[in-house]
């Protein structure tokens, strides 16, 4: 998918899920493969879309839905999201 919309591309929505619906899991609890993801983009010129606009490339972290894991502790959730980041996909700058 984001190779197919390439030079449109200017910014990630970072999400972990089971492959089937839509709930926002904890980053690296699912089952997306964020490095190839983030690879992609990359590849696919993220970088210079976002700076043809005039804008820094920058990725959301996406956490809880209705159908996902609860957002009580939304602090915790992201300080384990950026955690998982820096382990597990070192190419973002977190």
């Amino acid at each position: 998918m984001v190779k197919e919309i390439g030079d449109s591309l200017i910014h990630l929505h970072l999400t972990d899920n089971d492959g089937m619906f839509d709930t926002n899991e904890p980053l690296g609890a699912g089952g997306v493969d964020l490095q190839s993801y983030v690879e992609a983009a990359l590849e696919a010129g993220i970088e210079a879309n976002a700076a043809r606009h005039g804008l820094e490339c920058v990725a959301a972290i996406e956490i809880g839905t209705p159908f996902g894991p609860s957002i009580q502790t939304p602090q915790r959730m992201l300080r384990l999201a950026t955690q998982y980041l820096r382990e597990e996909v070192p190419i973002l700058e977190t």
